[in-house]
């Protein structure tokens, strides 16, 4: 069973990708990883849930021990369940993508494709 993979911070382009993951997820009849960061409040990680059970889909929330590299655990569950990762790019006012060291990091070594996600909400 391949499930997708989804770093979700608490901002809304992650939740957008999220949502893009859960949709993935649903129409595969599978389930989804959320990997987070260990400033991820856990009330974002029980929405992520919730809103999984919501739609019909088993979601698994890893979140990375303090001091840990999420892209890592992104990268490690990416391996394990063989799909996609899906991650949100951060963008500058005139809308370039900003790919910082930890995404750049992930592009380079994941076991599989990474979608960066862009919200429909932007122009």
């Amino acid at each position: 069973m391949v499930r997708p993979v989804v770093w979700l911070e608490a901002t809304d382009a992650a939740w957008d990708a999220f949502r893009y993951a859960l949709e993935l997820a649903r129409a595969r009849g599978v389930g989804l990883v959320v990997v987070s960061g260990p400033g991820v409040a856990p009330e974002v990680l029980e929405r992520a849930a919730w809103e999984g059970l919501r739609e019909g889909v088993a979601v698994e929330v890893r979140q990375v021990a303090p001091g840990g590299r999420v892209e890592l655990e992104v990268c490690r569950a990416g391996e394990e369940e063989g799909g996609e990762v899906v991650v949100a790019a951060r963008r500058t006012a005139t809308r370039k993508v900003v790919l910082g060291e930890a995404i750049t990091w992930l592009l380079v070594n994941a076991p599989g494709p990474v979608v960066v996600y862009r919200s429909p909400r932007e122009p």
